[in-house]
This record gives C-alpha cells, structure tokens and sequence, in this order.
C-alpha cells in the first residue's frame, strides 16, 4: 500500500501517526493484504 501525505510543517511524530493510523484503519477494512497492496491513499492537510 502506497500513503502520500502533502501537508506543510508537520513534525515527524505527527507524519508517522497520520501514517500509522492510516494503516490501521485500511487493515481493518481490506482484510486481504493482496488487495492492501494494490491500494494508493493521498491524504492532503491544510
């Protein structure tokens, strides 16, 4: 699975929390990691 994150000055512990929260909420709605991985995500903040 594919996460791009497009934010500006967000610190490293937020970017890895947005990243892990992300993964976490895909593992628990796509059960297959087959089909997890042909999945993109692009999350912008502003």
């Amino acid at each position: 699975m594919e996460i791009k994150l497009h934010a500006r000055n967000i610190d490293n512990k937020l970017r890895i929390a947005l990243y892990a929260m992300t993964e976490f909420a895909m593992a628990r709605l796509v059960p297959s990691k087959r089909l997890r991985n042909n999945v993109s995500i692009n999350v912008h903040l502003k």
